[in-house]
């Protein structure tokens, strides 16, 4: 009898069949290798052509170094020295005025209580070790709490704004008090918070300071003198001696706006609309929008909330600048060493400002801290808030122009002593007791024509005096540089 057909073949077609299962087995091996690998190469050459503006030390920072207070001065027997806020950059570890701060903002606070100060209370803090921290203007309770570490909830006091935090070391006590103090009302008012910070580790911080300060300081209050003192509004500082400073100079290195495009969109390759001459505009959708002012060399970029989507609980100041923190390190944002000036209670934006050796810079020309403008020395921002995403930013305006800290250099140049500003105050006839804050910061000036790529920062004191005679009174800001040289409404404006 015959065999049928399909027996016949049978070993054939099964040894033909398996053949083909380990060529089909072969070949998708070989898919899904070729596939990984080719994906691996794109995703591994898309994360290396993400550009990094800043340098690395500039974007180390934690968020305390960011939301420090920036203006810091050391109390100890009626001494008073200036402490800039320098950057470490040793991989040593922290330098004298990081650890003070790290250990300020790690602290645990306790409840804070009204209280009413005499003047034989002021002497007494004044006399005492502590450390004073100052800010350029009043600020949010909401932006002192970003540095501060509170034990549960921040306090809600009858105050919005503090114009310093002074922590001291009375001699009755095992751990240092805090003090925030407002002077933005007619009644300015002191609130005392207990802390954990050891005596003894509070004043090995202040001992460990003492050799970084620049210099030394006269109160506009003598605290061994009998007479009356309201250090809450108008207690400034007078250098003792002259002040030697750099003045500084830098070639400006701009960052390319398609290296901008890479970091804020998935679509690099998207091409603008140019509504006028010097203006470019580049769009994701209607939710995604960047404007870049070619003229200034200056971004804005702005990115909407889904209209679905509910607006999320609010967020801690903390969290807040740590997030900002975050999307400015992922591209290497921070192109200088920027501490936080300023931020809004009522819609979170935040503006940072650049230092250099620990001295906070302002651009000539910009007088007015809190303008929406931005300049090369100020970045502005605020946090795109979602409930599934806090890491980028809603707004974010800033420069492009940039410099580089390898590139500096330097010169000695001498500031003022107290009584050469006193000279220069009875020129200008500006009333020693009308004086709010002295502190000492650069401004920018930028070169022109070839040398409009450069620019210098020069020192000067920096004098705040309150005007008028109503509620509030109208804050005026000059500048004394070397030699008396005088900036300010008495003479030309910027």
């Amino acid at each position: 009898m015959k065999k049928p057909y399909w027996k016949k073949y049978k070993e054939p077609i099964k040894t033909t069949l398996l053949i083909s299962l380990v060529v089909l087995s072969i070949w998708q091996t070989a898919f899904y290798w070729l596939s990984s690998a080719f994906s691996t190469e794109i995703t591994e050459n898309h994360y290396q052509t993400i550009p990094k503006f800043g340098e690395k030390e500039f974007n180390e920072k934690e968020t305390y170094q960011l939301s420090a207070p920036p203006i810091t001065y050391l109390h100890d027997q009626s001494v008073i020295r200036f402490l800039p806020a320098t950057l470490s950059t040793s991989e040593i570890g922290l330098n004298p005025y990081q650890k003070l701060i790290q250990q300020i903002s790690q602290s645990s606070l306790g409840t804070a209580q009204s209280v009413e100060l005499n003047t034989d209370d002021w002497k007494k803090i004044l006399m005492q070790p502590g450390v004073e921290f100052q800010y350029h203007s009043a600020v949010p309770l909401e932006q002192v709490g970003s540095f501060l570490n509170w034990k549960s909830t921040p306090p809600s006091l009858s105050v919005r704004e503090v114009d310093r935090v002074w922590m001291t070391l009375p001699n009755e006590q095992e751990t240092a008090v805090l003090y925030l103090i407002s002077s933005r009302s007619q009644d300015p008012q002191v609130y005392q918070v207990s802390t954990t910070l050891s005596k003894n580790e509070f004043f090995k911080l202040i001992q460990g300071a003492k050799p970084h300060t620049l210099y030394q300081a006269t109160s506009n209050f003598d605290p061994s003198s009998s007479g009356p003192v309201l250090p809450k509004g108008n207690l400034y500082y007078l250098p003792d001696q002259p002040v030697k400073v750099d003045k500084v100079t830098y070639p400006i290195t701009p960052i390319a706006v398609e290296e901008v495009k890479k970091v804020l969109f998935e679509d690099p390759n998207l091409q603008p609309l140019k509504p006028r001459e010097g203006w470019e505009i580049y769009a994701h959708g209607t939710r995604q929008t960047l404007f870049y002012d070619k003229l200034k060399n200056e971004i804005q970029y702005n990115k909407q909330l889904p209209e679905s989507e509910d607006s999320p609980s609010k967020t801690e100041p903390k969290v807040l600048v740590g997030k900002m923190n975050d999307f400015l390190k992922r591209h290497f944002g921070w192109t200088g060493d920027f501490h936080l000036e300023h931020l809004s209670s009522e819609n979170n934006e935040m503006k940072f400002r650049q230092f250099d050796s620990g001295i906070p810079i302002y651009w000539k020309g910009q007088s007015d801290p809190f303008l929406p403008e931005v300049s090369p020395v100020s970045i502005r921002t605020e946090p795109y808030i979602s409930n599934s995403n806090m890491e980028d930013a809603r707004v974010y305006h800033r420069s492009l122009d940039i410099w580089k800290p390898t590139d500096r250099k330097a010169q000695s140049v001498t500031l003022p002593d107290k009584d050469m500003l006193k000279d220069t105050f009875q020129k200008y006839k500006v009333d020693l007791s009308s004086i709010k804050q002295i502190q000492l910061v650069y401004l920018a000036d930028r070169g022109n024509g070839s040398n409009k790529n450069t620019v210098t920062l020069i020192p000067y004191w920096k004098v705040v005096v309150m005007e008028g005679s109503g509620f509030p009174m109208k804050e005026n800001t000059f500048y004394v540089g070397g030699d008396g040289q005088w900036i300010g409404e008495k003479q030309k404006q910027f």
